[in-house]
């Protein structure tokens, strides 16, 4: 299954379980991709389904239960997120995963990749559990804002995590970071707060509070910075549901942030010679 959102000259396009569904060419032709986003931002993150030698068999095994969405403009991909699908019982967990945007409209597309990628997975797998492992406050903002009752957040009470929500955890930490994370022994996990220690370094990620790009609402800014102990390399987990009352309502916010985007992209064109529309360029933002 694979599923665009269109947005003037630029796209979002979702592809539901690439490894196991798109043919030897096209699924070769998406990492590469990955691969080019991920070398060209900057970033280098350190990830086994970004390797550069896998075989073709690896990366479907690595892609196999994923969601994937890219972010072109002119054809060109500056943007992806990889979403892993895995399982918790009866239901399925969809972890938001690894984003890395080379360039940046000027709009929230952090928000426009997570939604397209929660709209799918719903539509494929019914209710389920979504997670998200960041320390930046930009993308707690959003998650959080996406994810109402996400735990833990500035608007949640914080003595304890809601019911069944650190066995979801625990399934993240064996069956995704376990799996996908170089040096996974490195790992360790606060059961009580929601946390996450690593190597965060090493993989490529910036660990300090004062260069991460900052939530638009304060509130996120001072959540993060009194929750993560950024000198530890300190990751917020955070566990959500995705019913369908959510659903509903990210059709409304991925229509609302549609709107958005090509009053950007128009106001762009007219202000700038046809032959130099510029995108502006942003960092990682994972």
């Amino acid at each position: 299954m694979i599923k665009n959102y269109a947005i003037g000259e630029c796209e979002t396009i979702h592809y539901f379980m690439p490894g196991k569904l798109l043919d030897d060419l096209s699924l070769k032709k998406l990492h590469n991709s990955l691969i080019k986003v991920n070398e060209q931002s900057g970033a280098n993150v350190i990830n086994k389904m970004l390797g550069k030698h896998l075989s073709l068999e690896e990366i479907r095994n690595y892609l196999e239960n994923t969601i994937i969405a890219i972010s072109l403009c002119s054809k060109e991909v500056y943007g992806f997120l990889i979403s892993p699908i895995l399982k918790c019982g009866n239901k399925s967990i969809l972890h938001a995963g690894l984003i890395i945007i080379e360039k940046n409209p000027g709009a929230d597309l952090i928000s426009l990749l997570a939604l397209g990628n929660f709209i799918m997975g719903y539509e494929k797998l019914g209710a389920l559990y979504t997670t998200n492992i960041s320390s930046t406050p930009s993308i707690i903002e959003s998650f959080s804002e996406l994810i109402p009752g996400s735990w833990p957040g500035p608007d949640e009470k914080l003595k304890n995590p809601p019911k069944g929500f650190k066995d979801v955890v625990k399934i993240l930490k064996e069956d995704y970071m376990d799996k996908y994370f170089l040096d996974s022994e490195k790992l360790s996990v606060n059961y009580k707060r929601f946390t996450l220690t690593s190597n965060s370094k090493e993989m490529g990620f910036t660990t300090d509070f004062y260069k991460i790009s900052r939530a638009d609402n304060f509130k996120y800014n001072l959540f993060c910075h009194s929750w993560i102990d950024y000198e530890k390399e300190e990751d917020i987990i955070q566990v959500g549901e995705i019913t369908f009352l959510k659903y509903i309502r990210m059709h409304y916010l991925i229509f609302s942030l549609q709107r958005h985007l090509k009053k950007i992209a128009s106001k762009s064109e007219m202000n700038t010679p046809s032959n130099q529309v510029n995108l502006s360029v942003g960092n990682k933002v994972a």
